[in-house]
């Protein structure tokens, strides 16, 4: 959630910024070319009066879009929404902007350690896998009688007794 609050508070930053150098770009270009020697200031105020003309929409839609990510994302992590349909009712949202909003929230580590389906959200509960283990049978320790879980071949320690058994040297096979 602290990435979609920074990347709302840039966008709101520069947003703002856009916006402000608009009517500044008109005052420079009205200073700049009014004053000697200060053409330099009507040049960027032409600069600044262009690109927050066009801009300014551009920069706020990004942040209205970046706004609605942070809201979904809050839903989830603090309010606890895992179903799609709700959030996209419970924020008058498009319900497919939920669900690209939620796989794209996934991808980019702004929430971890759920899965979606396309409607619910759900814990991913993902074990670290384990190697593989080989045929197992049960030994018994010709100096103590323990009994011990062959695992792997090679060098086996009796649990019991501690002593070293090379592969099956010193074992003998549990009848059952």
């Amino acid at each position: 959630m602290k990435k979609t609050l920074t990347n709302k508070v840039i966008w709101l930053i520069v947003s703002i910024l856009v916006s402000i150098s608009l009517p500044a770009g008109i005052l420079m270009i009205i200073l700049g070319f009014g004053l000697k020697g200060f053409l330099w200031m009507g040049i960027l105020g032409i600069v600044f009066v262009v690109h927050g003309f066009y801009g300014v929409t551009f920069y706020w839609m990004q942040f209205g879009k970046v706004s609605k990510y942070h809201r979904i994302v809050k839903m989830i992590e603090k309010q606890h929404y895992y179903n799609a349909g709700e959030i996209a009712e419970a924020t008058h949202i498009g319900r497919d902007f939920v669900n690209r909003t939620i796989r794209t929230a996934i991808e980019r580590d702004w929430i971890t350690g759920y899965k979606f389906d396309g409607n619910n959200l759900t814990l991913n509960e993902n074990v670290p896998l384990k190697k593989e283990k080989t045929a197992t049978r049960d030994f018994v320790c010709s100096y103590c009688g323990a009994k011990i879980l062959n695992l792997s071949a090679g060098t086996l320690k009796c649990p019991n007794c501690g002593a070293k058994l090379e592969n099956e040297d010193g074992l003998k096979e549990k009848k059952q």
